[in-house]
């Protein structure tokens, strides 16, 4: 069979539309920021791509890829997953691709899944494989398997299939399973499979592997990759310390994981931990963390200045006011659904599913709670019907951004407090929040390359602005 991709773009159903446009809902409120990076210009209106992704947490990875980049991507997954009922429901309407390993029963079935991602990719569709095989949770990312580079190959040099990409995407978690927390996700540069066709057909397995091993490095270079857990903790509070103080809100956690990166590729350059300056770097962290935490303040805020807390002040006086009304009727017509979070909170220990967990049970109780307040106002009219149910959802914001900014205001208050009575000990945290600063400057430089590679060609130095 010879299928070429003639840059039609494929066809969507309404329900795939419709999950994506679920899933958007369901990201914009569970995480409090999702950054994306990389090159927006990547995806050609249908052009067959392939989006390799890093593996970290669950059905949360492929619902923030599916939210947060352009167009309506086919994910494959295990076959494992197909003996659930429910998720083999969901699935379908995704079109997902099963995939299975040898300890599923057996690799036989994989010849339908991967004619099928040849006819998927001829028409000029997006699939979306983790090619890590399993979710996990290290330091750094799991060796790939080769599945994606046979499929993009086999598309190539069987299926005739041209202008095939292999797409590295990262995703970044600040907590995995922490509502309102933190994510970036980046996309990395496309890797043509065309000029592999040739050599695939001499030596598909060498070249399998060689594939592999290329789109390993790009997906290293847009994930946070250490060798050891005290590594990745040290350059994390030294990246938040470093960029503690930077008023600069755009990109701000993505800017985090680009100077992690650049951190981590210095601390292989230097030495490691064995290196005198890396030895300094953690005991200015350690002096900077003891130090804050004494004074109540958390890492990664900006150490309080009467001008910063003067504004901040005002500004959640006024938004706190006009929130506070619309936030009481939140937090009443969800208060069944906050007490259900906290008893998955409980119950679901592992974070890589929590995020999980929270979410399924979001999407499928508010519609039942909702409805269920609705049917109980039916006596009073078809007004009180609509009300409900446009008060139940915009209150629920409401009441979800009225208590961020109360959290917010305890914390400008008890600043506040430390600014009329520690001065002393807040000019001691800012002058080693500054040496922290200076030593990761200096580590940056030291560590650069004379040809900086692509995973830290664009890191500067903490001081400086890295939009």
């Amino acid at each position: 069979m010879t299928a070429t991709n003639d840059g039609a773009t494929p066809t969507v159903s309404r329900v795939y539309r419709a999950l994506k446009g679920l899933a958007w809902i369901v990201v914009s409120v569970f995480y409090r920021r999702i950054d994306v990076t990389g090159d927006s210009a990547w995806r050609a209106p249908g052009r067959p791509t392939i989006v390799v992704a890093n593996h970290t947490n669950a059905l949360a990875d492929p619902v923030v890829i599916l939210a947060k980049l352009p167009g309506h991507p086919r994910f494959l997954a295990a076959g494992s997953w197909w003996k659930f009922a429910p998720a083999r429901y969901l699935f379908k309407l995704a079109g997902v691709v099963p995939v299975f390993r040898q300890r599923d029963g057996g690799t036989a079935a994989n010849s339908a899944s991967f004619a099928a991602c040849h006819e998927a990719l001829a028409e000029g569709a997006t699939l979306a494989v983790f090619p890590e095989g399993e979710l996990h949770h290290e330091p750094s990312i799991a060796p790939l398997k080769t599945g994606a580079a046979r499929i993009a190959l086999g598309a190539a040099a069987d299926a005739g299939v041209r202008d095939v990409a292999l797409l590295p995407v990262g995703i970044v978690y600040e907590d995995r399973g922490r509502f309102r927390s933190q994510t970036a996700v980046q996309v990395g540069a496309p890797v043509p499979v065309d000029p592999w066709v040739e050599r695939y057909r001499a030596d598909p397995r060498a070249t399998v592997r060689a594939l592999t091993q290329e789109v390993a490095g790009g997906l290293r270079a847009v994930t946070v990759n250490h060798e050891s857990w005290d590594d990745l903790r040290l350059v994390d509070r030294a990246a938040t310390v470093a960029l503690a103080d930077d008023d600069t809100s755009e990109r701000r956690y993505a800017r985090r994981n680009e100077l992690r990166r650049g951190l981590g590729a210095a601390l292989a350059r230097t030495g490691g931990r064995d290196d005198p300056a890396w030895a300094d770097l953690a005991a200015r962290v350690a002096t900077h963390q003891h130090e804050v935490d004494a004074l109540g303040l958390d890492l990664n805020r900006a150490l309080p200045t009467p001008h910063r807390l003067d504004r901040e002040r005002r500004t959640l006086r006024a938004v706190l006011g006009v929130v506070a009304p619309a936030a009481a009727v939140g937090a009443v017509t969800n208060a069944p659904v906050a007490v259900a979070m906290k008893g998955v909170t409980v119950a679901v220990k592992d974070p890589a599913w929590q995020a999980t967990a929270k979410g399924l049970a979001g999407v499928a109780l508010c519609p039942i709670v909702w409805g269920t307040e609705a049917y109980l106002l039916r006596r009073h009219g078809r007004r009180a019907i609509f009300g409900v149910l446009v008060a139940a959802p915009l209150g629920g914001l409401a009441w979800i951004g009225w208590r961020e900014g109360r959290a917010r205001w305890r914390k400008v208050r008890a600043e506040e407090t430390l600014l009329a009575t520690r001065g002393d000990d807040l000019r001691t945290a800012a002058a080693s929040r500054a040496a922290v600063r200076a030593c990761v400057d200096r580590l940056i430089a030291a560590g650069r390359a004379p040809e900086p590679d692509a995973a830290d060609a664009t890191v500067q130095p903490a001081s400086a602005s890295t939009t």
